[in-house]
C-alpha cells in the first residue's frame, strides 16, 4: 500500500509484463486514480486492492464499501485486502464484487510480531474460506445500496491510517552527501522512509 504513490516503482513492475495487484491502504481515490493513469499502457493487467493499513482493523472499520466505490470510478478488477479479526468479511466482499481475497495466516495469534493479531488461525481461516465460497455474488451490493443502508460507499482515508501514510511511505533523498552547486542526476537521487519529503512521484519535476 505505500508504494502506490511510488510511480518509478509502478513504472518498473508494469515493465516486466506481469499482473499487478495493487493496494489502497491509507491512499486517497485521488491517489489511487493517479496510479491507475501512470500504468494505463498496462491497464488490462491491474487489480485494485480495497484496503484498511491498520493490523488488526477494527470490525467496523473495514470499509468494504469502498469496493464499490472503486469499482465503479476505476472500471478494474477489485479484490479485498483486510486485516479484521472476523471470519465473515470475505464473504462480504464477494457479495459486493471482490473477485480475490486476501486474508492474513498465522500459526499463532498470541505470537510476537506485528502481524499475528491481524491474522487467522486455521479454523478461523477454514471458516473465512468456506462463507467466502457459498457467498452469493452481488447479493450484498443490492443490500449495501438499499435505502437505510449504513455501509459508506467511498473511498477514504480513515485516523487509524495516518500513521502509515507518514511512517511507511517513502521520500526522495540523496544517496551520498552534495556539494554546493552540483547539478542533481538521477543516480544522485532514491526514495527511503518515512514519507514526510517529496513524493516518488515528483522525481522528474526535482531533475
Amino acid at each position: 500500500s505505500p508504494d502506490i504513490i511510488h510511480l518509478p516503482l509502478l513504472h518498473a513492475l508494469a515493465a516486466t509484463g506481469k499482473p499487478l495487484l495493487i493496494s489502497t491502504g491509507a491512499a486517497t481515490l485521488a491517489e489511487v486514480h493517479a496510479a491507475i493513469d501512470a500504468l494505463a499502457h498496462a491497464r488490462d493487467r491491474i487489480t485494485i486492492l480495497q484496503c484498511v493499513s491498520s493490523y488488526p482493523t477494527p470490525d467496523d472499520a473495514a470499509e468494504l464499501g469502498g469496493i464499490i466505490a472503486l469499482a465503479s470510478a476505476l472500471c478494474v478488477v477489485i479484490f479485498d485486502s483486510e486485516h479484521t479479526e472476523s471470519t465473515r468479511t470475505g464473504a462480504t466482499a464477494v457479495g459486493l464484487g471482490a473477485r480475490v481475497l486476501e486474508k492474513h495466516f498465522t500459526y499463532s495469534r498470541d505470537a510476537q510480531g506485528p502481524d499475528h493479531r491481524a491474522s487467522l488461525e486455521e479454523p478461523g481461516m477454514a471458516e473465512y474460506i468456506t462463507l467466502a465460497r457459498a457467498a452469493p455474488v452481488n447479493a450484498a451490493v443490492r443490500q449495501a445500496c438499499a435505502p437505510g443502508s449504513t455501509l459508506q460507499i467511498v473511498k477514504r482515508v480513515l485516523p487509524i491510517e495516518q500513521d502509515v501514510r507518514s511512517v511507511s511511505r517513502q521520500s526522495i533523498v540523496t544517496r551520498n552527501a552534495l556539494t554546493m552547486g552540483s547539478k542533481l542526476t538521477r543516480n544522485d537521487l532514491t526514495f527511503k522512509r518515512p514519507g514526510t519529503g517529496l513524493p516518488p512521484a515528483m522525481i522528474e519535476k526535482i531533475l
